[in-house]
């Protein structure tokens, strides 16, 4: 039978089965007129039956009229002057079609009952728009498709071999649960989530772009490559600056209090409020990963103590991500890949900014160092990148250590990823001369230690010794999470803080090599890095969509998908994640084969970082969450790349580019070494010096705001401006009760004050703000009187105050009942304007410890 017939047929008998589906579920009762139907369901019926009678009326006489029929069918998929008019207007048909099929109910509001009556003719048009297209593609067709792959069989075969290693390793994981059901300390789900609706979104405009670069030919040049990231940076620094602030762990609201950072996100921003009260970033003492107070402390400085305007303030300096992630896309393979990849980045920091109040994650709105760290690793790539293309240039060896320097200063263990990147360089690079590989790097290292040297004088001199900065989170993390003892040269009251903010201590390991899980749980080293190892990989995967449901973020991560859920398992999967996952893990080994074609070992570069950072936090005994954020994005890279590998066959498939063989970009071999190149590095360094030197410059730009005052200045400080008169209290009382040996009075800048009901608090024993029995405002104290800033309770009915970067001096006595121990204060002056005096109720006798309210 003609193909035009049969497809006529086609279309008629869908049109009949979509009516006898309309008609099989009667209207309700208050709209059925006619047998049971309403007018709406008889008048669309009748539309579409009479639609059908076209396609017949034009089947039945064409039946004997061949020729014509012939004539017809490629009018209609060989009309050159509207070219690929039925393969594009029934593509748009079936995504539009399959977007609104496959929208949740609780998505479409007051449609959702017109959009459940007209299911029969969305899935008609859905599988006529999908049939239409196939025919398109393949009456268009100008390649065999086996030539297509012949001539990409680079692509296939590390494609397939990757793909089989990633089945095997999954296998692996089902069958032994590892990095699933044998939940560790410092252990978080799935990183931040992809939608369905934003993959197709990015396909579209994928296509689009290809299109442009692929088809028309056009030369970009320089300038249209910085219009390009110009234009993703402000998209991304506008919906970013515009997505508001949800409250979360490290940015509680509790109680309706203003939002102001808990946890890790205060002890970076407390590091920061130290320099502006001219005490130095963390109050002077040593820190290892100081770079993120530092621009805290310049973000402060601009916009002040207003937290959601120095967070908008901060994503709109963090919208330079999606534009790196941009150009290594170029570098890894074209224009379109980076664009493609910089647009969903763009749209999975949004998600990150939507999802802070339900997931671990990293986004450019949390104050927290993965973030800023994702962005030091990937300039850091970009510049490897840039120098193995071109290894004359070597001022981009310098960046590139340069990179890496300032990224271990927002998390140490990038420190890894040197020696990595070394041996890449010497072995893997073989295309390159031995010289230029010695000396770019050696330049490399020389890139790093400019960068932190600035840093690292400070601490020297403070009395650390040089390049402490670079070992001494390795003894921290050899002595709290392996149990192992020595000494780790000076300790830090603030590096060692920041090992138990936001977990508690880790179980003790078991020092035998024997890999043994007992109830559930890990006892060996060997099974623990093994646990972590999987889980690391399994929660960098596992964040696309996992069905066709066009869900939105809560339900992906809270109801649809289990890879956000704490103890999922593998019967928690159902069959369509396994599908999705099989299609996600093909797309990326694709992407892999891809990029091996394209340029080699410089394509599978990438690669190789996410692998050695997922390692360090292996070795950290870290994984899930916000600890693969810094490299998670590799995996988006290659997935994409796969995506648009397969855009490219199907283009090529039907002559609308050319098929040839995917060239190779060779590395640019330079003759000899010249003066010029090593001229070339100096501005390199002096920029680099520049950047490191001012993380020093922020804790030097105030003069200290407070001076130590002993207790009796401070009493007679308070007698002089009348608050003790105010109080009620007198000098000789209050200089009684601090001959206690628990009572005590301190003076400094009030931060984070939160008022609390009785019962209430943060979900944290290990802090002074967590529920207790009865109302009271809670704030942290820094200033002169000690290294570290102190927690102040203070016992009052709910009222309105006025505390944060307050100026006060307060009185009580030391609570060490709980695990963070803080000051119980019986009155706190307020001696910056507006003054005032907060007392403890009920007021309690001058005695420690002060009695409960």
């Amino acid at each position: 039978m003609n193909k035009l017939i049969a497809y006529l047929l086609f279309l008629t008998s869908g049109a009949w089965l979509t009516i006898f589906f309309l008609l099989s579920s009667p209207s309700d009762v208050e709209n059925a007129t006619i047998l049971g139907y309403s007018i709406k369901v008889i008048l669309i019926s009748s539309l579409i039956f009479l639609f059908s009678l076209a396609p017949l009326y034009l089947a039945l006489k064409l039946f004997h009229q061949p020729q014509q029929c012939q004539t017809l069918w490629l009018s209609i998929f060989h009309n050159k002057r509207i070219p690929n008019l039925s393969l594009i207007l029934s593509l748009i048909i079936f995504i539009g079609s399959w977007s609104i099929l496959f929208t949740p109910p609780y998505r479409t509001a007051n449609f959702t009952s017109y959009i459940s009556r007209l299911h029969p003719i969305l899935i008609w048009l859905t599988i006529v728009s999908a049939i239409t297209f196939l025919i398109s593609l393949f009456e268009h067709r100008q390649y065999s498709f086996t030539k297509i792959l012949s001539a990409n069989k680079s692509t296939i075969k590390i494609g397939g071999i990757s793909l089989s290693l990633i089945i095997l390793l999954s296998i692996i994981v089902a069958l032994s649960g590892f990095g699933i059901t044998h939940p560790e300390d410092y252990w978080y789900g799935a990183g931040v989530p992809i939608l369905g609706q934003q993959l197709l979104f990015v396909f579209i405009i994928t296509a689009l772009v290809a299109k442009l670069e692929f088809r028309s030919r056009i030369k970009l040049e320089l300038r249209h490559e910085a219009l390009i990231g110009l234009g993703i940076f402000l998209v991304a620094a506008f919906f970013w600056m515009h997505e508001p602030i949800r409250s979360n762990y490290f940015l509680p609201d509790t109680m309706d209090n203003p939002i102001y950072p808990y946890s890790d996100s205060a002890l970076f921003d407390t590091g920061s409020q130290y320099a502006l009260i001219g005490q130095g970033l963390f109050n002077g003492q040593y820190f290892d990963r100081a770079l993120y107070s530092a621009f805290l402390t310049y973000l402060h400085i601009l916009v002040g103590q207003n937290f959601e305007n120095l967070l908008n303030l901060q994503a709109i300096f963090f919208a330079i991500f999606p534009v790196i992630i941009f150009l290594i896309g170029k570098e890894i393979h074209s224009y379109t890949l980076g664009v493609s990849a910089g647009l969903l980045t763009i749209l999975r920091g949004i998600n990150s900014i939507v999802a802070m109040a339900w997931i671990d994650l990293a986004g450019p709105k949390m104050m927290m160092t993965d973030f800023p760290t994702a962005i030091g690793i990937a300039l850091f790539i970009l510049f490897a990148l840039k120098w193995v293309k071109k290894p004359a240039n070597l001022h981009f060896a310098v960046w590139c250590g340069g990179f890496l320097g300032l990224s271990m200063m927002l998390r140490t263990h990038v420190l890894l990823l040197l020696p990595a990147l070394i041996a890449y360089i010497l072995f893997f690079n073989v295309n390159i001369s031995r010289s230029y590989r010695f000396i770019g790097s050696f330049i490399l290292i020389i890139g790093m230690l400019t960068a932190s040297t600035p840093w690292d004088i400070r601490n020297q001199s403070k009395g650390y010794p040089m390049f402490y900065m670079y070992y001494s989170r390795i003894w921290l993390v050899l002595k709290e999470r392996y149990q192992i003892q020595g000494s780790s040269y000076l300790t830090s009251p603030y590096i060692e803080l920041t090992s138990a903010t936001t977990n508690q201590v880790s179980k003790t390991l078991a020092t035998l090599p024997s890999n043994e899980i007992q109830d559930g749980i890990c006892t060996s080293v060997i099974c623990k890095l093994s646990n972590h190892m999987a889980h690391n990989l399994i929660t960098s995967f596992v964040f696309f969509p996992s069905s066709l449901w066009l869900h939105n973020i809560w339900n992906t991560v809270k109801e649809t998908s289990p890879f956000w859920q704490p103890n999922w398992g593998i019967s928690d999967i159902p069959f369509s994640g396994y599908v999705f996952l099989f299609i996600h893990f093909t797309l990326f080994s694709l992407g892999i084969g891809s990029a091996w074609q394209k340029q080699k070992w410089l394509g599978l570069l990438p690669l190789g970082i996410f692998l050695v950072y997922l390692l360090t936090n292996t070795l950290a005994l870290t994984s899930g969450g916000r600890y693969v954020a810094p490299v998670d994005w590799v995996v988006v890279l290659y997935s994409l790349l796969g995506s648009l590998q397969i855009l490219i066959w199907l283009m090529r498939w039907i002559g609308y580019i050319p098929n040839k063989q995917e060239e190779y970009s060779q590395t640019e071999q330079p003759n000899t070494l010249h003066v010029k190149q090593f001229i070339k590095i100096a501005p390199a360094l002096i920029m680099l010096v520049s950047i490191g030197s001012l993380i020093p410059l922020a804790e030097n730009l105030f003069k200290p705001r407070y001076q130590i005052q002993s207790a009796e200045q401070l009493l007679t400080s308070l007698k002089e401006s009348e608050f003790l008169e105010k109080s009620g209290y007198t000098q000789e009382e209050l200089t009684q009760f601090l001959k206690d040996p628990q009572a005590v009075i301190t003076a400094g800048k009030v931060l984070y004050p939160r008022f609390y009901e009785a019962n209430s608090g943060e979900p944290d024993r290990s802090t002074y703000y967590r529920e207790l029995e009865y109302a009271r405002v809670v704030f942290t104290i820094i200033g002169p009187y000690t290294i570290e800033s102190q927690g102040i309770i203070l016992s009052i009915e709910k009222q309105k105050f006025q505390l944060d970067q307050s100026d006060v001096i307060v009185l009580g006595c030391k609570n060490t009942i709980y695990y963070a121990p803080f000051i119980d204060a019986v009155v706190v002056f307020v001696t910056s304007q507006p003054e005032y005096i907060y007392k403890r109720t009920p007021a309690p006798p001058l005695q420690c410890p002060v009695p409960f309210p």
